[in-house]
């Protein structure tokens, strides 16, 4: 145990006193937390157009909202979501949007959703629920650095000048300064655009420090990033190596860096002379190095574990070590919904504080205004269709996913997990990919 990381531990205990207390008391009123979600979403959005075409300032109920809005995907937003694009602001939430989040759709075009300041909030409970749960089971997961691969938070501007990209990207770079201390990446190596380069720059960065914490929203990224170590072994420890002697040179030689990349990189490459040696020793003695033994340190690696994940999942040990895996549970670009709180399941809490959720059984074909179920009357071991509502803007929206009832505890609160997209064949990798890997 690390005197930084029992410091990181007694500001999340610290920070997570009222948020578990908020939490016992949802979780022990399913019902009137979702209302109170729904009301609250509502009336930041009464006096948008979208509210105003809706009269969002009438409605009381579920009921009410549900007879006056109609399920719908996302070309229904999109008309809407342009204008937001140009700038427009109180479109479909109060305000302008602060940034689009970009996912690829299952038509393959790009759908860019809406993030604005109370969206964003409304996510920050589950995602510190979680993290609590993690770091109560394996305290050993703020004693070093967190290896965390996510995607650029600017990718390009959209018509009115408002930036487009990952979310997982921006949270990233804007983390609070005791977090962001204990990044084994810096942000401007997530932020190059060269796939191999990318990959390359994150391993020597994260290879030059000790990592206890490991996180990537598929685990087909865990697999290549292992694979990717064993296959460059010998140039990433030339790499750091000559780092630690001249205090730079150590990108010199990787192509696809642009200038100015290349001198910021190699200004922020700091890695520890002694486990750049130990990595030497590891490599005469085995010929290659893989994560499992770069890092030795106990780890949890955080990833999806949904759908077909399991391909990947099942692939990670020989590279990776027999360590505890946490699903991040069930989540996208348009929202927060479940809370994993075990190792090696895709089961989680459904998160009731975040947004407000409604389900349609499995066999049923949605229609706008098909009639759904609330978060407390669902079944164990039935499946549903998930249709959310969100402080970014999206009402009764179809997200498609389908979820299972895995179990439901005595005050009426279910887990969920995600078991396949309503209509497709999942990939490999799984369909519940966020952004490109």
């Amino acid at each position: 145990m690390t005197a930084y990381g029992s410091c990181l531990r007694l500001l999340l205990a610290a920070s997570m006193a009222l948020p578990t207390r908020k939490w016992a008391a949802q979780r022990n009123a399913v019902a009137a937390t979702q209302r109170e979600r729904l009301l609250a979403i509502l009336g930041l959005s009464a006096q948008t157009t979208f509210g105003t075409e809706r009269g969002f300032a009438e409605l009381r109920t579920p009921d009410d909202y549900r007879a006056r809005v109609p399920i719908a995907g996302y070309d229904a937003f999109q008309p809407y979501i342009r204008r937001m694009m140009d700038g427009v602001p109180d479109v479909l939430a109060a305000g302008r949007a602060g940034m689009f989040s970009v996912t690829s759709g299952t038509s393959g075009e790009p759908k860019h959703i809406p993030v604005t300041r109370a969206f964003t909030l409304e996510q920050h409970m589950p995602h510190r629920l979680w993290m609590n749960a993690l770091t109560c089971d394996h305290p050993f997961v703020a004693d070093h650095f967190f290896l965390t691969i996510v995607s650029p938070a600017e990718e390009g501007r959209t018509a009115g000048g408002i930036p487009y990209g990952s979310m997982s990207g921006k949270s990233y770079r804007d983390q609070a300064i005791p977090v962001r201390r204990r990044h084994a990446v810096p942000y401007e190596a997530m932020a190059v655009r060269q796939h191999d380069a990318k990959y390359f720059a994150l391993l020597a960065f994260a290879m030059g420090r000790p990592v206890s914490c490991v996180t990537a929203v598929n685990p087909s990224t865990l697999h290549l990033l292992g694979m990717r170590m064993g296959e460059w072994s010998e140039r990433l420890l030339v790499a750091l190596e000559r780092q630690v002697r001249d205090g730079h040179g150590g990108f010199s030689d990787l192509e696809g860096l642009s200038s100015a990349e290349r001198i910021a990189l190699e200004r922020l490459l700091r890695p520890e002379p002694a486990r750049v040696r130990r990595l030497r020793e590891v490599f005469r003695s085995d010929g290659i190095i893989l994560p499992r033994t770069a890092w030795p340190e106990p780890k949890a690696l955080c990833t999806w574990h949904g759908g077909n994940a399991s391909f990947y999942l099942e692939r990670l040990e020989p590279l990776w070590g027999p360590h505890p895996t946490r699903c991040l549970g069930l989540r996208a670009s348009e929202g927060v919904f479940s809370i994993p709180v075990a190792d090696r399941t895709a089961e989680g809490l459904l998160a009731i504080g975040a947004h407000f959720l409604e389900f349609l059984p499995e066999d049923e074909t949605p229609a706008p205004h098909s009639r759904t179920l609330l978060a407390h009357e669902l079944e164990a071991g039935k499946r549903y269709r998930l249709i959310i509502t969100t402080s970014a803007g999206l009402y009764r929206y179809d997200l498609a996913d389908i979820v299972e009832v895995t179990s439901v505890d005595r005050h009426g609160l279910p887990s969920v997990a995600f078991r396949h997209r309503a209509g497709n064949v999942l990939s490999l990798t799984g369909e519940k990919v966020t952004e490109t890997q």
